[in-house]
Protein backbone atom coordinates (compact mmCIF):
# COMPACT_ATOMS: atom_id res chain seq x y z
CA UNK A 1 0.00 0.00 0.00
CA UNK A 2 1.48 3.31 -1.02
CA UNK A 3 1.56 5.62 1.95
CA UNK A 4 0.56 9.70 1.35
CA UNK A 5 2.86 12.63 2.04
CA UNK A 6 0.64 13.50 4.89
CA UNK A 7 0.97 9.66 6.60
CA UNK A 8 4.83 10.24 5.69
CA UNK A 9 4.90 12.84 7.61
CA UNK A 10 2.89 11.76 10.68
CA UNK A 11 5.33 8.85 11.06
CA UNK A 12 8.72 10.56 10.45
CA UNK A 13 7.14 13.16 13.15
CA UNK A 14 6.59 10.39 15.31
CA UNK A 15 9.91 9.01 14.99
CA UNK A 16 11.75 12.62 15.80
CA UNK A 17 9.46 12.44 19.00
CA UNK A 18 10.78 8.69 19.86
CA UNK A 19 14.30 9.93 19.57
CA UNK A 20 13.47 12.93 21.61
CA UNK A 21 12.03 10.90 24.02
CA UNK A 22 15.50 8.36 24.16
CA UNK A 23 17.55 11.24 24.62
CA UNK A 24 15.93 12.56 27.64
CA UNK A 25 15.49 8.92 28.95
CA UNK A 26 19.43 8.58 28.31
CA UNK A 27 19.97 12.44 30.26
CA UNK A 28 17.57 11.05 32.95
CA UNK A 29 19.68 7.61 33.54
CA UNK A 30 23.02 10.12 33.71
CA UNK A 31 21.74 12.57 36.27
CA UNK A 32 20.11 9.36 38.53
CA UNK A 33 23.35 8.02 38.83
CA UNK A 34 25.52 11.63 39.20
CA UNK A 35 25.76 11.52 42.98
CA UNK A 36 27.17 8.59 44.92
CA UNK A 37 25.63 9.52 48.05
CA UNK A 38 22.33 9.00 47.05
CA UNK A 39 23.25 5.77 45.69
CA UNK A 40 24.50 4.26 48.84
CA UNK A 41 21.95 1.28 48.75
CA UNK A 42 22.66 0.09 45.46
CA UNK A 43 26.13 -0.07 46.63
CA UNK A 44 25.50 -1.50 49.67
CA UNK A 45 23.21 -4.81 48.34
CA UNK A 46 25.45 -5.12 45.51
CA UNK A 47 25.08 -9.42 44.89
CA UNK A 48 23.23 -9.39 47.65
CA UNK A 49 19.42 -11.08 47.80
CA UNK A 50 17.88 -8.42 50.22
CA UNK A 51 16.91 -5.11 48.90
CA UNK A 52 18.35 -2.12 50.65
CA UNK A 53 16.99 1.66 51.08
CA UNK A 54 18.87 4.54 52.19
CA UNK A 55 17.36 7.32 54.55
CA UNK A 56 17.68 10.34 55.79
CA UNK A 57 16.73 12.95 58.74
CA UNK A 58 16.84 16.56 58.59
CA UNK A 59 16.47 17.69 61.77
CA UNK A 60 15.50 21.56 62.97
CA UNK A 61 17.39 23.80 65.21
CA UNK A 62 14.66 22.38 67.58
CA UNK A 63 15.33 18.77 68.00
CA UNK A 64 17.41 17.31 70.45
CA UNK A 65 19.17 14.82 68.55
CA UNK A 66 22.52 14.37 70.14
CA UNK A 67 25.43 11.09 69.75
CA UNK A 68 23.95 10.04 73.56
CA UNK A 69 20.27 9.15 71.65
CA UNK A 70 22.06 7.16 68.56
CA UNK A 71 22.58 4.10 70.79
CA UNK A 72 18.65 3.96 71.43
CA UNK A 73 18.46 4.51 67.64
CA UNK A 74 20.76 1.61 66.84
CA UNK A 75 19.19 -0.86 69.42
CA UNK A 76 15.53 -0.03 68.14
CA UNK A 77 16.71 -0.97 64.15
CA UNK A 78 18.67 -4.13 65.57
CA UNK A 79 15.20 -5.25 67.37
CA UNK A 80 13.28 -4.56 63.65
CA UNK A 81 15.79 -6.38 62.01
CA UNK A 82 15.88 -9.63 64.47
CA UNK A 83 12.33 -9.34 63.55
CA UNK A 84 11.89 -9.82 60.28
CA UNK A 85 14.64 -12.45 60.86
CA UNK A 86 17.72 -10.82 59.51
CA UNK A 87 20.93 -11.49 60.41
CA UNK A 88 24.30 -10.18 59.02
CA UNK A 89 27.05 -12.71 57.46
CA UNK A 90 29.93 -13.79 59.83
CA UNK A 91 32.21 -10.89 60.12
CA UNK A 92 30.13 -8.54 58.39
CA UNK A 93 27.60 -5.58 59.01
CA UNK A 94 24.15 -5.79 58.75
CA UNK A 95 22.98 -1.84 58.56
CA UNK A 96 25.41 1.14 58.86
CA UNK A 97 24.66 5.18 59.62
CA UNK A 98 26.13 8.50 59.24
CA UNK A 99 25.73 11.49 60.99
CA UNK A 100 26.49 15.35 60.73
CA UNK A 101 25.73 18.97 61.64
CA UNK A 102 27.45 21.80 60.02
CA UNK A 103 30.33 23.84 62.67
CA UNK A 104 30.13 26.98 60.72
CA UNK A 105 32.91 28.88 58.68
CA UNK A 106 36.34 29.12 60.88
CA UNK A 107 39.37 30.20 59.81
CA UNK A 108 42.59 27.33 59.60
CA UNK A 109 45.89 27.77 58.67
CA UNK A 110 48.82 25.77 57.75
CA UNK A 111 52.01 25.68 56.65
CA UNK A 112 51.60 28.74 54.28
CA UNK A 113 52.04 32.07 56.17
CA UNK A 114 48.27 33.14 55.58
CA UNK A 115 45.45 31.27 56.92
CA UNK A 116 42.34 30.51 54.92
CA UNK A 117 38.45 30.07 55.89
CA UNK A 118 36.70 26.61 55.97
CA UNK A 119 33.20 25.42 56.04
CA UNK A 120 33.58 23.08 58.64
CA UNK A 121 31.27 20.16 59.14
CA UNK A 122 31.28 17.94 62.11
CA UNK A 123 30.42 14.06 61.23
CA UNK A 124 30.21 10.74 62.72
CA UNK A 125 29.34 7.30 61.80
CA UNK A 126 29.89 6.16 58.73
CA UNK A 127 30.01 8.80 56.80
CA UNK A 128 32.05 9.06 54.21
CA UNK A 129 31.39 5.42 53.41
CA UNK A 130 27.57 6.64 52.62
CA UNK A 131 28.97 9.47 50.61
CA UNK A 132 31.61 7.61 48.51
CA UNK A 133 33.92 11.30 47.52
CA UNK A 134 36.97 10.81 45.79
CA UNK A 135 40.44 10.26 48.37
CA UNK A 136 42.73 12.08 47.03
CA UNK A 137 45.29 11.02 50.16
CA UNK A 138 45.64 9.57 53.08
CA UNK A 139 42.54 8.04 54.84
CA UNK A 140 38.93 8.89 55.88
CA UNK A 141 37.64 9.33 59.14
CA UNK A 142 36.10 6.38 61.07
CA UNK A 143 34.21 5.48 63.76
CA UNK A 144 36.33 3.26 64.76
CA UNK A 145 39.87 5.60 65.09
CA UNK A 146 41.02 5.90 68.38
CA UNK A 147 42.13 9.15 67.62
CA UNK A 148 39.49 11.27 67.63
CA UNK A 149 40.88 14.99 66.89
CA UNK A 150 42.27 13.85 62.92
CA UNK A 151 40.38 16.20 60.13
CA UNK A 152 39.82 15.69 56.34
CA UNK A 153 40.49 18.33 54.11
CA UNK A 154 39.20 19.19 50.75
CA UNK A 155 41.60 19.62 48.04
CA UNK A 156 40.59 23.36 47.41
CA UNK A 157 41.59 24.11 50.91
CA UNK A 158 44.84 21.39 51.11
CA UNK A 159 46.36 23.64 48.45
CA UNK A 160 45.62 26.98 50.28
CA UNK A 161 47.09 25.84 53.29
CA UNK A 162 49.60 23.60 52.12
CA UNK A 163 50.48 24.22 48.56
CA UNK A 164 49.67 20.62 47.83
CA UNK A 165 46.94 17.50 48.29
CA UNK A 166 49.42 15.08 49.50
CA UNK A 167 49.51 16.50 52.92
CA UNK A 168 48.60 13.17 55.46
CA UNK A 169 50.15 13.70 58.69
CA UNK A 170 50.80 17.35 58.41
CA UNK A 171 49.16 19.57 61.40
CA UNK A 172 46.55 22.14 60.66
CA UNK A 173 45.55 24.44 63.36
CA UNK A 174 41.90 26.11 63.65
CA UNK A 175 40.78 27.11 67.28
CA UNK A 176 43.91 28.23 68.02
CA UNK A 177 44.36 24.35 68.17
CA UNK A 178 46.76 21.98 66.09
CA UNK A 179 45.37 18.75 64.28
CA UNK A 180 46.64 16.10 62.10
CA UNK A 181 45.00 15.77 58.27
CA UNK A 182 43.75 12.21 58.16
CA UNK A 183 43.08 12.74 54.42
CA UNK A 184 42.27 14.71 51.35
CA UNK A 185 39.06 14.59 49.42
CA UNK A 186 37.88 15.66 45.96
CA UNK A 187 34.79 17.86 45.88
CA UNK A 188 32.32 16.04 43.59
CA UNK A 189 32.35 18.47 40.17
CA UNK A 190 29.11 18.07 38.38
CA UNK A 191 26.76 21.22 37.67
CA UNK A 192 24.69 20.70 40.92
CA UNK A 193 27.44 20.46 43.53
CA UNK A 194 29.44 23.30 42.50
CA UNK A 195 26.30 25.27 43.02
CA UNK A 196 25.24 23.96 46.33
CA UNK A 197 28.86 23.29 47.70
CA UNK A 198 29.89 27.10 47.61
CA UNK A 199 32.87 28.94 47.20
CA UNK A 200 34.44 28.34 50.54
CA UNK A 201 36.48 24.95 50.86
CA UNK A 202 35.63 22.78 53.27
CA UNK A 203 37.27 20.91 56.50
CA UNK A 204 35.18 17.94 58.13
CA UNK A 205 36.42 17.21 61.69
CA UNK A 206 35.12 14.39 63.99
CA UNK A 207 31.78 14.90 65.75
CA UNK A 208 33.93 13.85 69.46
CA UNK A 209 35.62 16.53 68.18
CA UNK A 210 32.99 18.86 67.87
CA UNK A 211 31.11 17.85 71.03
CA UNK A 212 34.00 18.58 72.90
CA UNK A 213 34.34 22.12 71.45
CA UNK A 214 31.09 22.49 72.65
CA UNK A 215 30.77 21.63 75.74
CA UNK A 216 34.22 24.05 76.82
CA UNK A 217 30.76 26.75 76.13
CA UNK A 218 28.70 24.85 78.22
CA UNK A 219 26.08 23.77 74.59
CA UNK A 220 25.85 19.97 73.79
CA UNK A 221 26.45 18.99 70.03
CA UNK A 222 23.32 18.16 68.11
CA UNK A 223 23.11 16.01 65.04
CA UNK A 224 21.16 17.99 62.07
CA UNK A 225 21.65 15.44 59.26
CA UNK A 226 20.78 11.68 60.17
CA UNK A 227 21.72 8.93 57.77
CA UNK A 228 21.16 5.15 57.81
CA UNK A 229 21.50 2.38 54.99
CA UNK A 230 19.21 -0.68 56.22
CA UNK A 231 17.72 -3.66 54.66
CA UNK A 232 14.01 -4.08 53.43
CA UNK A 233 13.10 -6.87 52.71
CA UNK A 234 9.45 -5.86 52.23
CA UNK A 235 8.10 -3.29 51.12
CA UNK A 236 8.69 0.37 53.28
CA UNK A 237 9.76 -2.08 55.59
CA UNK A 238 13.47 -0.31 56.46
CA UNK A 239 11.86 3.21 55.82
CA UNK A 240 9.51 2.47 58.48
CA UNK A 241 12.02 1.23 61.21
CA UNK A 242 13.58 4.07 60.11
CA UNK A 243 11.38 6.55 60.92
CA UNK A 244 10.37 4.45 64.07
CA UNK A 245 13.93 4.03 65.13
CA UNK A 246 14.47 8.14 65.25
CA UNK A 247 11.04 9.56 66.39
CA UNK A 248 9.98 10.70 63.46
CA UNK A 249 6.24 10.09 63.32
CA UNK A 250 4.27 13.52 63.89
CA UNK A 251 7.92 15.51 65.12
CA UNK A 252 7.45 18.93 63.26
CA UNK A 253 11.50 19.40 64.19
CA UNK A 254 11.98 16.25 61.65
CA UNK A 255 11.99 15.53 58.07
CA UNK A 256 12.78 12.17 56.42
CA UNK A 257 13.81 11.62 53.19
CA UNK A 258 14.02 7.77 51.20
CA UNK A 259 16.79 8.63 48.69
CA UNK A 260 16.71 5.61 47.29
CA UNK A 261 13.54 6.38 45.96
CA UNK A 262 13.96 10.09 44.88
CA UNK A 263 15.05 8.57 41.06
CA UNK A 264 12.55 6.18 40.37
CA UNK A 265 10.07 6.62 37.96
CA UNK A 266 7.62 7.12 41.16
CA UNK A 267 9.31 9.60 42.82
CA UNK A 268 10.14 11.64 39.58
CA UNK A 269 6.30 11.56 39.25
CA UNK A 270 5.86 12.49 42.59
CA UNK A 271 8.17 15.62 42.64
CA UNK A 272 6.41 16.40 38.92
CA UNK A 273 3.51 16.85 40.59
CA UNK A 274 4.25 18.67 43.64
CA UNK A 275 7.11 21.14 42.40
CA UNK A 276 5.56 23.23 44.72
CA UNK A 277 6.74 21.40 47.75
CA UNK A 278 10.17 20.92 46.34
CA UNK A 279 10.70 24.55 46.00
CA UNK A 280 9.58 25.44 49.24
CA UNK A 281 10.66 24.13 52.65
CA UNK A 282 7.98 24.65 55.46
CA UNK A 283 10.04 23.53 58.39
CA UNK A 284 13.43 25.42 60.19
CA UNK A 285 15.98 23.35 57.97
CA UNK A 286 19.05 24.14 56.45
CA UNK A 287 19.77 21.42 54.19
CA UNK A 288 23.13 20.13 53.76
CA UNK A 289 25.24 20.95 50.74
CA UNK A 290 24.75 17.47 49.42
CA UNK A 291 20.62 17.35 50.10
CA UNK A 292 20.82 20.96 47.90
CA UNK A 293 22.86 19.22 44.58
CA UNK A 294 19.99 16.42 45.18
CA UNK A 295 17.02 18.36 45.56
CA UNK A 296 18.15 20.36 42.17
CA UNK A 297 18.96 17.53 40.12
CA UNK A 298 15.14 16.08 41.92
CA UNK A 299 13.96 19.15 40.32
CA UNK A 300 15.53 18.37 36.88
CA UNK A 301 14.65 14.99 36.25
CA UNK A 302 11.10 16.20 37.35
CA UNK A 303 11.39 18.78 34.19
CA UNK A 304 13.09 16.23 32.11
CA UNK A 305 9.77 13.64 32.79
CA UNK A 306 7.72 16.34 32.12
CA UNK A 307 9.88 16.70 28.47
CA UNK A 308 9.79 12.78 28.45
CA UNK A 309 5.79 12.48 28.72
CA UNK A 310 5.37 14.94 26.33
CA UNK A 311 7.33 13.57 23.15
CA UNK A 312 5.97 10.33 24.04
CA UNK A 313 2.02 11.19 24.07
CA UNK A 314 2.63 11.38 19.53
CA UNK A 315 4.30 8.27 19.03
CA UNK A 316 2.09 6.35 21.08
CA UNK A 317 -0.63 8.13 19.37
CA UNK A 318 0.54 7.26 16.21
CA UNK A 319 0.93 3.73 17.12
CA UNK A 320 -2.11 3.18 18.51
CA UNK A 321 -3.80 4.92 15.19
CA UNK A 322 -1.37 2.48 13.36
CA UNK A 323 -3.00 -0.59 15.69
CA UNK A 324 -6.52 0.35 15.09
CA UNK A 325 -6.25 0.90 11.34
CA UNK A 326 -4.37 -2.59 11.08
CA UNK A 327 -6.90 -3.59 13.33
CA UNK A 328 -9.82 -3.03 10.85
CA UNK A 329 -7.53 -4.01 7.63
CA UNK A 330 -7.16 -7.67 10.02
CA UNK A 331 -11.26 -7.72 10.83
CA UNK A 332 -12.10 -6.84 7.13
CA UNK A 333 -9.96 -9.81 5.92
CA UNK A 334 -11.36 -11.99 8.41
CA UNK A 335 -15.03 -11.00 7.77
CA UNK A 336 -14.09 -11.66 4.06
CA UNK A 337 -12.91 -14.91 4.66
CA UNK A 338 -15.66 -16.20 6.52
CA UNK A 339 -18.01 -14.74 3.88
CA UNK A 340 -16.21 -16.34 0.89
CA UNK A 341 -16.29 -19.65 2.96
CA UNK A 342 -19.68 -19.57 3.83
CA UNK A 343 -20.87 -18.47 0.02
CA UNK A 344 -18.82 -22.04 -0.60
CA UNK A 345 -20.33 -23.79 1.51
CA UNK A 346 -23.77 -22.32 0.26
CA UNK A 347 -22.61 -23.54 -3.19
CA UNK A 348 -21.77 -27.33 -2.31
CA UNK A 349 -24.62 -27.42 -0.56
CA UNK A 350 -26.52 -26.38 -3.80
CA UNK A 351 -25.47 -28.48 -5.76
CA UNK A 352 -25.51 -31.44 -3.83
CA UNK A 353 -29.63 -30.75 -4.00
CA UNK A 354 -29.96 -30.33 -7.64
Amino acid sequence: MKLSKKQWLCGGAALLSLAVFGVLTAVSAYLSALHEAQNAASRWEMDGDVPYVQMSAFLTQDASLTSDTLQYIRETVDSSMRTASLQAPEGARLWYDAYSTPVGIEMASGTKRYEAQAQVTAVGGDFFLLHAPKLLDGSFLLESDLMKDRVVLDETLAWQLFGSPNVEGMLVTINQRTYPVAGVVAAEDDYASRKAYGEVPRMYIPFDLYAEWQEEYGDTAVISCYEMVLPSPVRNYGKNAFIQAVGAENNPTMLTMENSARHTLAGRWANLRNLHDMLVVSKNLAYPHWENAARMIDFDLAMLLAGQILFLIFPVYIFLVLLWMGWRRLDAFLTAKRLAYKNRIRSLVKNEES
